[in-house]
């Protein structure tokens, strides 16, 4: 059967107009499921930015907040700092008052009746004129020593308390 026989069949007519009819239509979906994925991809690219923009922000935020956490830091740090110096400046200052004898370094104390170093009440009734109770040079020492860190150690605490709630408590969540 020659071929012009065999198109002129209803049949294989029918057929190419149905598979043409396939053609067509699997193009025209294919343009149409191309322009969804151009949608879908375009979609996906503006959440892709938003998320992008998002997350620069937040990173912004987190940049600032602890910039300004290290400025606080630094403000604890220098008032601090001047308040131990100071403490020092004031032992100093005390101590050379006490050296000049512009001030005196008094101490309360009281000493046992009747010890075996000291003479008895009766023998010392008349000597009106002794030098006054001193510490001697090592005590001295341990006195201004003991003065200066008590200073410092009070300004590290208080420090460290304005620390935890400056810096530790607010920022909690």
């Amino acid at each position: 059967m020659p071929i012009a026989a065999a198109l002129s069949s209803p049949v294989i007519r029918y057929a190419a107009i149905f598979f043409a009819g396939m053609a067509i239509g699997a193009t025209v979906n294919g343009w149409r499921l191309g322009g969804e994925i151009a949608d879908i991809k375009a979609e996906h690219a503006a959440q892709l930015q938003g998320i992008a923009e998002v997350a620069a922000r937040a990173s912004q935020d987190a940049m600032e907040q602890q910039a300004q956490a290290v400025r606080n830091l630094a403000t604890l740090d220098r008032r601090y700092t001047d308040e131990i110096a100071r403490s020092r400046e004031e032992t100093d200052r005390l101590r050379a008052a006490v050296v000049s004898g512009e001030r005196r370094l008094r101490i309360q104390a009281s000493c046992p009746a009747g010890g075996n170093s000291l003479p008895d009440a009766a023998a010392a009734a008349g000597v009106d004129d002794a030098p006054a109770p001193r510490l001697d040079d090592t005590a001295e020492r341990d006195y201004w020593t003991l003065r200066e860190r008590i200073g410092v150690i009070t300004a590290q605490v208080s420090a460290l308390q304005a620390y935890i709630t400056t810096s530790c408590l607010t920022e909690a969540p």
